[in-house]
């Protein structure tokens, strides 16, 4: 590690308390539509989503509520199970929308190639 990226990884500030507010959707989200998520958080994940197939994302942390927001320009499709199609309004999310789900494995697909992030938070 060159000292520059040591100097610029000890001055980030840490993060332990992360409140995020989410629209709940779907059979696998969060129980009774939930709007607001407090918890500590435990990770984090930014992709661009490729236009040629779903993203299955697998949580790294037990117990843990993920967030997904679309950060990109174009349509998101999110589901808590396998069966997310490009094109399903029910499970579409648009630029800067946020969605909670109590699952391992969250699928993601476009047909764009927006940019999502995925919090992993621990309640």
């Amino acid at each position: 590690m060159t000292e520059k990226q040591r100097k610029s990884s000890t001055q980030r500030p840490a993060r332990q308390k992360q409140a995020v507010k989410a629209r709940a959707a779907g059979s696998a989200d969060i129980a009774g539509g939930v709007p607001e998520v407090d918890g500590q958080l435990m990770g984090e994940y930014i992709q661009q989503l490729s236009g040629s197939g779903p993203l299955i994302y697998n949580a790294r942390h037990e117990d843990v509520t993920l967030i997904v927001e679309n950060l990109g320009y174009g349509d998101v499709y999110a589901s808590g199970s396998d069966d997310v199609k490009t094109g399903n309004e029910s499970q579409r999310m648009l630029f800067k929308e946020q969605r909670a789900f109590r699952t391992r494995k969250l699928f993601l697909d476009s047909a764009s190639q927006p940019v999502i992030s995925i919090l992993e938070i621990k309640q």
